[in-house]
């Protein structure tokens, strides 16, 4: 007696049906877990967005030795192959999440078949002095095995302390990513700042909120740092005009078509000023502002809208100018 032949949807409905669940983290386990047909999809989904989070400690735990590194390693890769049928051990929200550097060593090379379903990153690191890092190399390696990684946001990342070149080193590894967000960040000097943005050769996208800098060296403008194809760019709590010079000696300010800035404080306005006068592209303007200032913030930019053709709309604290028929968009 032959066996009758399975019966499976057709590949086309599963992927409307996980489309559907996309947001359903839990039934997307489930899924997994009841068909393993369903597994490949269910990766797929549950990894496109992943966040890993350093926590605060009141109290630093000491250095760990080059030797302890190796027997941590060892020890989740055994329990990362142990639980290899499910997707993660530990969940935040809607997004995976890893609670230390430790539980940063569950990304290895046994984790490769769900890591390169990743297009977005969350990394969430307070580094301190006295905080304990990774090894040399090791976000560069998590770089690496996230072939599709698009969108990179970075948080808390003081790079100038005893792990200074961990964020530094995925220069060149992140040519692929499209979208960029900085918030609170530091950087030793304006021109590693400028050597790692221009490493994102594809980044469109370019958001910066509390980016800082130990050295204003300008010495940058003389290398061969070219700015990635921007066309959004946001800078909040930043300084405006190492950014303004940059991309006007390169010729980059043309091709954006919206910005998004901070006004607080006069010696920006100067330079504000002259960044939106050679933003000839320029479709979205957007000023945060402080309630009280608005309006005057709204008389300095009459001028300047009626000269681009920007049609102006309001909020609180926030005041926009749009490019005739775009406000509704």
């Amino acid at each position: 007696m032959s066996t009758p032949p399975a019966l499976r949807l057709p590949p086309e409905l599963d992927e409307l049906i996980f489309d559907h669940l996309s947001h359903e983290k839990g039934t997307l386990k489930a899924c997994s877990l009841v068909c393993r047909a369903w597994l490949f999809l269910a990766r797929k989904h549950l990894f496109e967005a992943v966040r890993f989070e350093y926590p605060g400690w009141e109290i630093t735990p000491p250095q760990p030795k080059p030797s302890a590194w190796k027997k941590i390693r060892g020890r989740f890769r055994r329990k990362l192959r142990r639980d290899s049928a499910s997707t993660t051990p530990i969940t935040s929200g809607k997004m995976p999440i890893a609670r230390s550097w430790v539980d940063f060593l569950r990304v290895d090379k046994a984790s490769n078949n769900v890591l390169r379903y990743t297009k977005k990153l969350w990394f969430i690191v307070p580094l301190q002095k006295s905080t304990i890092g990774p090894p040399v190399g090791f976000i560069s390696e998590l770089f690496q095995r996230r072939p599709g990684l698009r969108s990179l946001y970075v948080e808390s990342f003081n790079s100038y302390n005893a792990t200074s070149s961990t964020l530094l080193n995925v220069t060149n590894l992140a040519a692929h990513i499209s979208s960029l967000r900085l918030t609170s960040v530091n950087f030793p000097s304006i021109g590693n700042l400028m050597g790692f943005l221009s490493s994102m050769i594809q980044c469109s996208i370019l958001v910066m909120t509390g980016v800082t800098w130990d050295s204003d060296d300008s010495s940058f403008l003389q290398q061969q740092l070219s700015p990635p194809p921007i066309r959004k760019i946001e800078l909040t709590s930043t300084d405006v005009r190492p950014f303004y010079t940059w991309l006007q000696v390169k010729q980059a300010l043309s091709v954006i078509e919206a910005v998004a800035i901070s006004h607080h404080t006069t010696e920006n306005s100067e330079y504000e000023n002259d960044l939106l006068s050679h933003c000839t592209s320029l479709r979205t303007l957007s000023i945060y502002t402080c309630e009280p200032c608005f309006p005057s913030i709204a008389g300095e930019s009459s001028t300047f809208a009626k000269s681009t053709k920007l049609m102006p709309s309001s909020d609180v604290g926030l005041y926009k100018l749009y490019k005739r028929g775009d406000n509704n968009t």
